[in-house]
This record gives C-alpha cells, structure tokens and sequence, in this order.
C-alpha cells in the first residue's frame, strides 16, 4: 500500500516516514522542492507546487494518480482543510486519514478553537483579537511561526493576543478511531523544544489531563490521530490549542505502545480493529538529527 506524507523536506520529517515504512507499507514523501532528505529514504517522492499556486490541486490530483497513492496522512496545516474538500479521492479509492472539515475548520483557527473551549467549559487562557495581552500569534499557523511578545501597537489583522500561562508543558497524543473513540490518551512532558518541535520528552500518566481529554474527545468528532497542547499550574490545566493531525512528536507515544500509522491506516482501510497496547509510562524521548549524503 503506498501511502503520502508531507513536508518530508522537514527536521523532524523521519520519524513519519519511518512509521510508514516500518508497517509495511511504502512511503510517498511529498514537498514543493525537488530533492530533501524525505525524497532520498522515501520509496517514492513527489514534488507539489506551492501551496499558493491556483493549480495546486489539479496537480496533486494528477500526481496522486501517476503515483498510484493509495492513502493519504496528511501532517501540514497548510493543506488539512483543504484535503477533505476534495471529492476525486473517493472517486479514485484513495483513503483520507483525517478528521471531519467541521472539526478542522475550528481547530485550525485559534479563536475558533478559543471559542470552542469557552462554550464547553475548558479551562483556557483569556483571548482577543484585540491587542489586549502582550502574547500574539496568528490566529492560523503551526509550531511558534510568527508568534511574539510585545507592548508596542501591532496590527492585529488575522492575528490573537492571549494571556500567557506560565507552568509544565503537555503535548497529549490521542488517537481516535473513525467513530470519535479516542483509544489512546499519553500527555506527554515537554522537557524540551526547539522551533516549536519536542526535542525531549516523557509519558506522564497524569489523569487529570486524560480525564478532561477524554471529556473533550465526547464532545466533537476526531478521527486518527490529534495532538492537545495544554499547561499545568497551581490553578489547574490551561488548553492552549488542539492540532487534529499526525505529530511529529507524537515518537514518543509510538515507541510506547505500537505503531498508530499501521493501527489507523488498517482501521480506516480495511476495517481491522485497533490493536491497544499497554503503556510504558515514564518513557522517556530524545531527538537529534542526522545528516544524509548524496553525489
């Protein structure tokens, strides 16, 4: 089964693609320059247009079919949304693993997802869009790209300031079934981050945290895999956001359970049951980099 995944040009591009490989199936790297580390140790690679390009999808729909893909992961906010908007991949027996557009299009929003929180009683800092707290970031983005901490005038277009919380940092990986069941809740410790990226971490089996996740998983429908951000204080745990896609953090969880890629992908696929593992907790992760070489 030959299944695509993005920005393999990316750091942290590896751990995907290795999961991809590692369940048996080959890896389609995918990104908009012609030659990346993802397109040396991928089985096959395509290069996309960018994504501003009017023509991105006609391409992608062409280059899916040349490359006979048969499931797409989708991992860049850039493109989620749009990639349940396009109808010819039922028609071409290609596989989404994704969450429903409804759950995205207020996910991949910050205030949106700030709104979200609010109507359901989630703890989670004050936010505006206004230039009312000194923390701004762009409502729509991913890892710390554009985010800033100012007293000076700022224009505001597409951008949210919030109160910043101070505490432990906790990526939770959750893994969904395609009925909404999330199967598997890890909050992870961030000990570590660079560019917005866990470089170190550990399994923490915090059940307050779970118990709130599980909460929030009963009220909106996410399906595969979903990364929580949320910090932990003397006051209680804040949620900051909530990434409805694959992580490349998310190493950590694999490592102590098994393979979620394989687990989804013959869930969504071929209807098998998601196969639950028993936790190691207290795992703990560290990230480098490795350099490869070509001629």
């Amino acid at each position: 089964m030959k299944v695509l995944t993005e920005a393999s040009g990316s750091l942290s591009s590896g751990f995907i693609i290795n999961s991809i490989k590692q369940a048996g199936f080959q890896a389609v790297g995918s990104d908009i320059t012609e030659i990346n580390a993802g397109s040396i140790v991928c089985d096959d690679y395509i290069q996309f247009l960018p994504t501003s390009d009017d023509n991105l999808w006609l391409d992608v729909k062409y280059k899916l079919i040349k490359h006979q893909v048969e499931v797409v992961l989708p991992c860049l906010d850039d493109m989620l949304l749009d990639w349940t908007q396009q109808v010819w991949l039922k028609e071409c027996n290609i596989a989404l693993i994704a969450s429903p557009a409804s759950t995205l299009s207020i996910f991949l929003d910050k205030w949106k997802a700030y709104q979200f929180f609010e109507q359901n009683d989630v703890r989670t800092p004050r936010t505006s869009l206004q230039q009312v707290y000194r923390l701004l970031k762009p409502r729509r983005g991913r890892g710390g790209k554009g985010i800033i901490e100012t007293t000076d005038p700022f224009e505001m277009h597409d951008y949210i300031s919030q109160q910043k919380i101070h505490g432990v940092e906790y990526t939770i990986d959750v893994l969904c079934d395609k009925s909404g069941q999330p199967l598997y809740i890890l909050p992870r410790k961030r000990l570590g981050v660079i560019a917005g990226k866990s470089t170190q971490g550990e399994l923490v089996n915090n059940r307050q945290i779970i118990n709130e996740v599980e909460r929030i998983c009963r009220l909106i429908h996410f399906v595969g895999p979903v990364n929580f951000q949320c910090i932990e204080n003397e006051l209680g745990v804040f949620f900051i956001e909530i990434n409805p896609r694959l992580a490349s953090g998310m190493a950590l969880s694999f490592a102590a359970t098994n393979n979620w890629v394989e687990q989804i992908i013959n869930h969504i696929v071929k209807d098998y049951p998601i196969d639950i593992q028993p936790v190691k907790w207290g795992m703990k992760m560290f990230r480098s980099y490795q350099e490869l070489y070509v001629r």
